[in-house]
């Protein structure tokens, strides 16, 4: 009991011995620190060596093992995963072409179907407008040949001193007068009255409209031409026109529509147009048709 009462005194004791010693190292210090006046001396480093032998090294164990695994063969460069991406990516080029390639086929079918359109639809439009021009060519000959026509002739006395002018309706319709006169002059030569054509009946307006059927007998249209009553009132005129000096020229017009398409809106309105030059050196004297383009035609 007593040897370990003295074990444990001595571990003790011997425990308690270090601390103490550092401490006292330390209060020393601190006493030479704390003390004024006095000069403080550098103190050395200490260096601290470890011997090599005594560190403990603990190396970990390998297993000694007889095989080794296989080493693994690296893959073909083009088996790598990095041109899996390079794979998708062409095949995904490739679709895109296919699908641009379609869109452009039917872009192309649309843009000829297209002009095949518009080319249908301007033969159609010229077509149409060939056939409404031939109806409209149909219409004016129907017109035309169901129309009424109006002619003029001379109606003159035995001596040949009193000339009128006779109208007749030569159509399949009725005409309706709206115009008609007659007016004389002297002239210096054979060419007759000036070009273009000029009537003082144009500023006339008829209250009374003839209404002249086909088969109706001719009627007088004008004031006749007084051959006689002109060389009471102008012999020295008269002369002149005997010997072919002054030429005495007699003209006129009727203007006239269809009695039964008036009602129409835009009618153009028929005309028959005369002109006579009076002969005097026949026997007896006459009428005979003279003058310029536009005196003596037909619309």
């Amino acid at each position: 009991m007593l040897k370990r009462l003295a074990i444990f005194g001595l571990w003790g004791a011997f425990l308690l011995w270090r601390p103490c010693v550092a401490e006292e190292q330390q209060s020393e210090s601190h006493a030479q620190q704390n003390q004024p006046g006095q000069a403080q001396q550098p103190v050395p480093p200490t260096h601290v060596i470890i011997d090599p032998s005594s560190a403990t090294v603990h190396v970990k164990a390998e297993p000694d093992d007889s095989k080794k695994a296989p080493e693994e063969k690296p893959l073909p460069r083009f088996e790598r995963p990095e041109w899996v991406i390079v794979y998708i990516t062409a095949i995904y080029v490739l679709i895109a072409w296919w699908t641009l390639r379609a869109i452009k086929r039917q872009a192309d079918t649309m843009e000829m179907q297209a002009n095949e359109a518009r080319q249908s639809a301007a033969t159609a439009t010229t077509i149409a407008q060939k056939a409404a021009d031939a109806a409209l060519l149909n219409a004016q000959a129907i017109i035309t040949s169901e129309r009424p026509f109006i002619k003029v002739e001379v109606r003159s006395s035995d001596d040949g001193q009193h000339f009128q002018i006779m109208a007749t309706n030569c159509g399949k319709t009725p005409a309706e007068i709206l115009i008609d006169g007659s007016q004389w002059d002297f002239c210096d030569n054979q060419i007759g009255p000036p070009n273009p054509p000029s009537y003082h009946i144009d500023e006339l307006i008829s209250v009374y409209r003839r209404i002249v059927a086909p088969g109706d007998k001719p009627f007088p249209t004008g004031d006749p031409l007084m051959v006689s009553s002109m060389r009471e009132g102008g012999p020295q005129l008269m002369q002149d026109v005997d010997r072919y000096r002054k030429f005495l020229f007699f003209w006129g017009k009727i203007v006239y529509i269809g009695a039964l398409g008036k009602e129409r809106k835009g009618i153009v309105p028929y005309e028959t147009r005369w002109c006579f030059q009076y002969i005097p050196s026949a026997k007896p004297p006459y009428l005979k048709r003279e003058g310029l383009m536009g005196y003596n035609e037909h619309t």
